[in-house]
């Protein structure tokens, strides 16, 4: 129950069935992306990196990186190929870092455009809505969330007043802002799921103002730097070693007349 918010049994039971029914739509280029008898689900993808006319910078410099590391590890291969070496081992490592252009703003802004984007096709959609689910997927990580306490006064004990919790990741649960911008458009979204690589949160858009009531203190975002390292090592025989090797397979009949092959 960790992973819902807001939500009654009913509710529960209302974005299982519409997941348990959903089927992706016939057509990739319409809304929405997956349909049910009991409504339907949008996914789509925010950012917290910075956003040009290009689109997503992470995206932009992360795809530039994939792709210069399988050319160098392409060149690596034919190097291999044509100066074969099984005594000495060889490779290729690469890594990426991001984190100047990441900000809570700049996923504000991300949030905000996608979902009048996509409130706008629904609109349009002529479709069942009993059920309205937006499933808003952050995968970059590049955000962390603490709580953010009042000006006190430093060197003294507070006892259990100060609920020291850990950095963690990112959640649209501690987000104020967020969740104020969704239940602005709580007319055309009835669940919200956000989801990341390691959780998920589903959040009833209607009764956000319940969870707002619990969010006593602030919370504070900052960006982190996220390193992806990318590697290949390996070793090549020279095709003689390797003729060699398939010959020394097969062995020459044994004394008793039996030819054996390993």
């Amino acid at each position: 129950m960790e992973n819902f918010y807001a939500m009654t049994e009913q509710d529960i039971e209302r974005v299982e069935d519409v997941f348990f029914k959903a089927t992706p739509n016939d057509d990739l280029s319409k809304f929405p992306d997956f349909i049910s008898d009991d409504g339907f689900v949008e996914h789509f993808q925010i950012t917290s990196s910075e956003i040009t006319k290009a689109g997503a910078g992470y995206k932009k410099d992360f795809s530039l990186y994939e792709k210069t590391f399988e050319k160098e590890v392409e060149q690596l291969q034919a190097e291999m190929n044509e100066k074969p070496s099984f005594d000495r081992i060889r490779g290729v490592e690469k890594a990426f870092s991001y984190r100047e252009k990441h900000s809570h703003e700049n996923l504000l802004m991300s949030l905000r455009q996608s979902l009048d984007k996509h409130i706008k096709s629904e609109e349009n959609y002529a479709g069942n809505k009993i059920t309205k689910i937006f499933m808003i997927e952050y995968n970059e990580l590049s955000l962390k969330v603490q709580i953010d306490y009042p000006q006190i006064k430093a060197e003294r004990v507070y006892g259990d007043l100060l609920r020291r919790e850990e950095e963690t990741d990112y959640r649209f649960s501690r987000d104020k802002e967020v969740l104020r911008l969704l239940y602005e458009r709580r007319d055309y979204i009835d669940y919200i799921i956000y989801v990341t690589d390691f959780l998920f949160e589903i959040i009833k858009v209607e009764d956000i103002p319940e969870i707002l009531k619990l969010l006593v203190y602030d919370y504070e975002f900052h960006p982190i730097m996220v390193t992806t390292m990318s590697s290949m090592y390996g070793i090549s025989i020279p095709e003689s070693l390797m003729e060699s090797e398939e010959k020394s397979m097969t062995c020459s009949p044994s004394s008793k007349g039996e030819e054996k092959t390993l």
